[in-house]
């Protein structure tokens, strides 16, 4: 049988990918680059690193499956040749293949963007996915978490369309795959402070610039929340009791240690303290007193 008969189906494979089949141009542009760059490097006796042949019976040769030739004994595929089945195989593995490189490229381009923000890279390195202008403010900007690009607000960004702006991307995003720049916080390493997000670092600032005897109870209805909160209250050294973990004793035991100003125990260095801040979750019954 020809290589040209071979192919009909990889061909077609082939145009799908040029065609941007899986709707991102980013990784349409690499897969069709690996595509090239095999076909010219290919020789046809490339087959002997897959296959064997049926009288080679020796070593490590016999890890690998017969050379196809005849007919396919399938029934499925009786009207094919052994090749053109094992083509057909291979071109359903490179397609899966494929989606797989298009999610890894996707997962990339988000947390670059994150990282981007979080580090406050802006100036050259921030740039719409959409219209390609600078974006030297993230918080006018939104990034769209299944494709991971990144759109400003003025222009392209569009609250009540799922689809990305960007018109070779063909992910969709819903609501919460939507993170508008202001909530992705900021690592300022140089500087050894890290943000959480605007809204829990005016949290953080309210609680620091409240008189040392002052009290603040902190409602949290999220774990998610919780655990964030917690963390930046650690990270700017405020001590507080958390009234969402533990049995109902345990609880009882830090409700009472809080409002009896008992010093427990900080996180940061083990010193002796008293706790100016009680979390607790709004759902949760302890938090209404009963």
């Amino acid at each position: 049988m020809q290589k040209t008969q071979l192919c009909d189906q990889l061909d077609n494979w082939k145009k799908r990918v040029a065609s941007n089949h899986y709707g991102d141009e980013e990784s349409t542009t690499e897969i069709v680059q690996l595509i090239k760059e095999v076909e010219e490097e290919y020789h046809e006796d490339d087959w002997v690193y897959f296959y064997r042949e049926k009288e080679n019976k020796d070593g490590n040769g016999m890890l690998l499956p017969l050379k196809p030739e005849g007919w396919s004994e399938s029934t499925s595929t009786k009207h094919l040749t052994k090749k053109v089945a094992a083509l057909r195989v291979a071109t359903t593995e490179l397609s899966r293949k494929a989606e797989g490189f298009v999610n890894h490229i996707r997962s990339l381009r988000f947390f670059q963007a994150l990282r981007t923000i979080q580090l406050h890279r802006t100036e050259g390195g921030l740039f719409c996915s959409k219209c390609s202008s600078p974006i030297p403010d993230p918080h006018k900007a939104t990034l769209l978490t299944k494709c991971g690009h990144l759109v400003c607000n003025q222009i392209c960004y569009q609250a009540n369309n799922e689809s990305c702006p960007v018109t070779t991307c063909h992910a969709l995003n819903r609501a919460y795959q939507k993170i508008p720049g202001q909530d992705l916080g900021h690592d300022d390493s140089h500087s050894g402070k890290i943000s959480n997000g605007s809204k829990i670092d005016e949290i953080v600032d309210l609680i620091k610039g409240l008189p040392e005897d002052e009290k603040v109870l902190l409602f949290v209805q999220f774990d998610n929340l919780h655990e964030k909160v917690k963390k930046a209250l650690d990270r700017a050294d405020i001590h507080y009791a958390d009234l969402n973990s533990g049995s109902g004793a345990a609880k009882a035991t830090t409700l009472t240690n809080f409002q009896d100003n008992k010093p427990t125990k900080t996180k940061l260095d083990g010193s002796l303290r008293e706790a100016n801040v009680l979390i607790l979750n709004i759902d949760d019954a302890s938090a209404s007193g009963r």
